[in-house]
Protein backbone atom coordinates (compact mmCIF):
# COMPACT_ATOMS: atom_id res chain seq x y z
CA UNK A 1 0.00 0.00 0.00
CA UNK A 2 1.26 3.34 -0.76
CA UNK A 3 2.42 5.30 1.84
CA UNK A 4 0.66 8.79 3.10
CA UNK A 5 1.37 12.11 1.18
CA UNK A 6 0.00 15.25 0.24
CA UNK A 7 0.58 17.48 -3.04
CA UNK A 8 -0.18 20.85 -3.96
CA UNK A 9 -0.40 22.04 -8.05
CA UNK A 10 0.61 25.96 -8.88
CA UNK A 11 0.20 26.89 -12.53
CA UNK A 12 0.53 30.46 -13.79
CA UNK A 13 -2.11 32.78 -14.23
CA UNK A 14 -2.11 35.94 -16.45
CA UNK A 15 -4.17 38.77 -17.39
CA UNK A 16 -7.49 38.29 -18.86
CA UNK A 17 -7.60 39.42 -22.38
CA UNK A 18 -10.84 40.85 -23.58
CA UNK A 19 -10.62 42.16 -26.90
CA UNK A 20 -7.34 43.67 -26.48
CA UNK A 21 -8.06 45.07 -22.94
CA UNK A 22 -6.82 43.64 -20.31
CA UNK A 23 -7.38 42.94 -16.40
CA UNK A 24 -6.13 41.05 -13.95
CA UNK A 25 -8.26 42.53 -11.18
CA UNK A 26 -10.60 45.30 -11.44
CA UNK A 27 -11.68 47.66 -8.02
CA UNK A 28 -15.06 48.91 -9.44
CA UNK A 29 -15.34 51.44 -6.55
CA UNK A 30 -13.81 52.99 -3.79
CA UNK A 31 -10.63 54.80 -2.65
CA UNK A 32 -8.14 52.33 -5.31
CA UNK A 33 -10.58 51.91 -7.92
CA UNK A 34 -8.68 50.94 -11.41
CA UNK A 35 -7.98 48.06 -13.60
CA UNK A 36 -4.83 46.30 -12.46
CA UNK A 37 -2.63 44.17 -14.58
CA UNK A 38 0.27 41.79 -13.54
CA UNK A 39 3.59 42.94 -13.22
CA UNK A 40 4.65 39.65 -15.24
CA UNK A 41 2.50 37.11 -14.47
CA UNK A 42 1.10 35.44 -11.14
CA UNK A 43 1.05 31.95 -9.16
CA UNK A 44 -2.07 30.41 -8.16
CA UNK A 45 -1.87 26.99 -6.36
CA UNK A 46 -4.24 24.40 -5.18
CA UNK A 47 -3.90 21.99 -2.43
CA UNK A 48 -5.33 18.56 -1.85
CA UNK A 49 -7.07 19.79 1.54
CA UNK A 50 -9.05 22.09 -0.41
CA UNK A 51 -7.20 25.22 0.10
CA UNK A 52 -5.55 27.51 -2.59
CA UNK A 53 -3.51 30.58 -2.81
CA UNK A 54 -3.31 33.49 -5.44
CA UNK A 55 0.06 35.61 -5.28
CA UNK A 56 1.54 38.06 -7.32
CA UNK A 57 1.73 41.90 -7.89
CA UNK A 58 -0.61 44.14 -10.27
CA UNK A 59 0.25 47.76 -10.90
CA UNK A 60 -2.86 50.25 -11.92
CA UNK A 61 -3.11 51.13 -15.51
CA UNK A 62 -4.13 54.90 -14.54
CA UNK A 63 -2.99 55.13 -10.91
CA UNK A 64 0.32 53.23 -11.71
CA UNK A 65 -0.56 52.01 -7.43
CA UNK A 66 0.83 48.58 -6.85
CA UNK A 67 -0.50 45.74 -5.17
CA UNK A 68 0.69 42.43 -3.54
CA UNK A 69 -1.63 39.79 -3.60
CA UNK A 70 -1.84 37.53 -0.75
CA UNK A 71 -5.32 35.73 -1.24
CA UNK A 72 -6.37 32.47 -0.03
CA UNK A 73 -9.09 30.43 -0.51
CA UNK A 74 -10.18 27.55 1.42
CA UNK A 75 -13.33 24.43 0.75
CA UNK A 76 -12.73 23.72 -2.53
CA UNK A 77 -15.69 21.77 -3.89
CA UNK A 78 -16.90 19.96 -6.92
CA UNK A 79 -20.06 21.42 -8.96
CA UNK A 80 -22.22 18.69 -7.53
CA UNK A 81 -20.82 19.85 -4.00
CA UNK A 82 -21.48 23.80 -4.30
CA UNK A 83 -24.80 23.26 -5.89
CA UNK A 84 -25.82 20.67 -3.37
CA UNK A 85 -25.21 23.91 -1.01
CA UNK A 86 -27.88 25.98 -2.95
CA UNK A 87 -25.11 28.01 -4.65
CA UNK A 88 -24.63 28.71 -8.47
CA UNK A 89 -22.15 29.61 -11.09
CA UNK A 90 -20.88 33.27 -12.87
CA UNK A 91 -21.27 33.29 -16.12
CA UNK A 92 -22.12 36.57 -17.36
CA UNK A 93 -21.69 37.09 -21.01
CA UNK A 94 -22.73 33.56 -21.91
CA UNK A 95 -19.32 31.59 -22.31
CA UNK A 96 -19.29 28.85 -19.81
CA UNK A 97 -21.54 26.54 -21.63
CA UNK A 98 -21.67 23.09 -19.91
CA UNK A 99 -18.03 24.03 -18.40
CA UNK A 100 -19.03 24.65 -15.14
CA UNK A 101 -19.92 21.16 -14.64
CA UNK A 102 -15.84 20.65 -14.22
CA UNK A 103 -14.95 23.62 -12.04
CA UNK A 104 -13.62 24.15 -8.52
CA UNK A 105 -15.16 26.49 -6.94
CA UNK A 106 -13.56 28.16 -3.64
CA UNK A 107 -14.55 30.59 -0.33
CA UNK A 108 -12.16 33.32 -0.28
CA UNK A 109 -10.59 33.66 3.51
CA UNK A 110 -10.43 36.22 5.57
CA UNK A 111 -7.01 36.45 5.98
CA UNK A 112 -6.70 37.41 2.13
CA UNK A 113 -4.96 41.16 1.92
CA UNK A 114 -4.11 43.20 -1.26
CA UNK A 115 -0.94 45.63 -0.09
CA UNK A 116 0.04 48.45 -0.96
CA UNK A 117 2.81 50.08 -2.70
CA UNK A 118 4.71 48.33 -0.53
CA UNK A 119 2.59 48.71 2.96
CA UNK A 120 1.49 52.22 2.39
CA UNK A 121 -1.92 50.49 3.26
CA UNK A 122 -2.97 47.29 3.61
CA UNK A 123 -6.51 46.41 2.11
CA UNK A 124 -7.76 43.19 3.77
CA UNK A 125 -10.73 41.40 1.33
CA UNK A 126 -14.15 39.23 1.98
CA UNK A 127 -15.84 36.99 -0.55
CA UNK A 128 -18.70 38.27 -2.08
CA UNK A 129 -21.82 38.20 -2.49
CA UNK A 130 -21.52 37.31 1.52
CA UNK A 131 -23.90 34.22 1.18
CA UNK A 132 -21.25 32.56 -0.56
CA UNK A 133 -24.06 31.98 -3.76
CA UNK A 134 -21.25 32.69 -6.36
CA UNK A 135 -17.56 31.12 -5.77
CA UNK A 136 -13.52 32.13 -6.62
CA UNK A 137 -14.47 29.14 -9.99
CA UNK A 138 -11.52 27.46 -11.81
CA UNK A 139 -12.22 26.31 -15.85
CA UNK A 140 -13.08 26.69 -18.71
CA UNK A 141 -14.83 30.50 -18.94
CA UNK A 142 -14.27 30.56 -15.09
CA UNK A 143 -13.54 34.28 -15.42
CA UNK A 144 -16.91 34.42 -16.60
CA UNK A 145 -16.17 36.78 -19.44
CA UNK A 146 -13.39 34.79 -21.62
CA UNK A 147 -14.11 31.29 -23.29
CA UNK A 148 -10.63 30.04 -22.45
CA UNK A 149 -9.12 28.56 -19.07
CA UNK A 150 -9.38 30.54 -16.25
CA UNK A 151 -10.52 31.78 -12.62
CA UNK A 152 -12.56 34.63 -11.48
CA UNK A 153 -14.66 35.83 -8.35
CA UNK A 154 -15.52 38.77 -6.65
CA UNK A 155 -14.90 40.34 -3.39
CA UNK A 156 -15.73 43.02 -1.08
CA UNK A 157 -12.62 45.12 0.36
CA UNK A 158 -11.93 47.61 3.63
CA UNK A 159 -8.65 49.70 4.17
CA UNK A 160 -7.33 52.55 5.77
CA UNK A 161 -8.55 54.92 3.28
CA UNK A 162 -12.23 53.60 2.86
CA UNK A 163 -14.05 50.52 1.12
CA UNK A 164 -15.14 49.32 -2.37
CA UNK A 165 -15.88 46.01 -4.38
CA UNK A 166 -13.68 44.61 -6.79
CA UNK A 167 -13.05 41.55 -9.16
CA UNK A 168 -10.28 38.62 -10.16
CA UNK A 169 -10.64 38.14 -13.39
CA UNK A 170 -7.66 35.92 -14.96
CA UNK A 171 -6.23 33.71 -17.34
CA UNK A 172 -4.74 30.20 -16.74
CA UNK A 173 -5.10 26.43 -17.35
CA UNK A 174 -5.38 25.50 -13.95
CA UNK A 175 -7.52 22.18 -13.05
CA UNK A 176 -7.27 20.36 -10.09
CA UNK A 177 -6.62 17.15 -12.47
CA UNK A 178 -5.59 14.01 -11.68
CA UNK A 179 -2.94 12.93 -7.89
CA UNK A 180 0.09 13.02 -9.49
CA UNK A 181 1.03 9.41 -7.65
CA UNK A 182 -2.39 7.72 -8.79
CA UNK A 183 -1.45 4.57 -10.83
CA UNK A 184 -3.56 5.27 -14.12
CA UNK A 185 -1.77 8.86 -14.34
CA UNK A 186 0.59 9.40 -17.08
CA UNK A 187 4.09 9.36 -16.36
CA UNK A 188 5.21 12.45 -14.83
CA UNK A 189 8.34 14.02 -15.80
CA UNK A 190 11.40 15.03 -14.01
CA UNK A 191 14.44 16.81 -15.69
CA UNK A 192 15.84 13.84 -17.43
CA UNK A 193 13.83 10.87 -15.72
CA UNK A 194 10.33 9.32 -16.05
CA UNK A 195 8.61 8.30 -12.58
CA UNK A 196 5.52 6.35 -11.56
CA UNK A 197 5.06 6.44 -7.00
CA UNK A 198 4.63 2.99 -6.84
CA UNK A 199 5.49 0.53 -3.77
CA UNK A 200 9.33 0.81 -4.62
CA UNK A 201 12.01 2.70 -3.53
CA UNK A 202 10.57 4.59 -0.55
CA UNK A 203 11.60 8.39 -0.18
CA UNK A 204 11.47 11.06 2.77
CA UNK A 205 12.48 13.82 0.43
CA UNK A 206 10.02 16.74 -1.39
CA UNK A 207 9.43 15.88 -4.87
CA UNK A 208 9.00 18.49 -7.32
CA UNK A 209 7.91 16.94 -10.83
CA UNK A 210 6.26 18.78 -14.15
CA UNK A 211 3.25 16.78 -15.03
CA UNK A 212 2.52 16.89 -18.78
CA UNK A 213 -0.94 14.32 -18.37
CA UNK A 214 -4.59 14.39 -19.29
CA UNK A 215 -6.78 16.70 -17.27
CA UNK A 216 -3.56 18.12 -15.47
CA UNK A 217 -2.74 21.07 -17.14
CA UNK A 218 -0.49 22.01 -19.94
CA UNK A 219 1.70 24.95 -16.84
CA UNK A 220 1.31 22.77 -14.05
CA UNK A 221 3.81 21.87 -11.53
CA UNK A 222 3.25 19.27 -8.58
CA UNK A 223 5.00 19.38 -5.52
CA UNK A 224 4.69 16.56 -3.57
CA UNK A 225 5.89 16.44 0.02
CA UNK A 226 5.76 12.84 1.41
CA UNK A 227 7.26 11.34 4.74
CA UNK A 228 6.50 7.80 3.32
CA UNK A 229 5.90 8.48 -0.80
CA UNK A 230 6.60 5.61 -2.84
CA UNK A 231 8.51 6.46 -6.16
CA UNK A 232 9.90 3.95 -8.76
CA UNK A 233 12.96 5.62 -11.24
CA UNK A 234 13.03 3.95 -14.82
Amino acid sequence: MMGTYSFAQTCTVNNMNNGGDEVAVWLMSGPYADNYVFDGSGEFTQNEDGTAQLTGTVVGTDTGVELELSVSYENGSTWTEWSALGRSYKDEPGVVDDNYLDYTYYEMSSSSTLTVNGGEDIIALAHAPANFYYGFQVGIGGNATTAVPGLGGWFSYTSGEGNGQGDFLLEGDCPLGQDPCDASAAAISTTSETTFCTDDDITDDIVSVSVDAAGVGTNATWVITSDDLTINLF
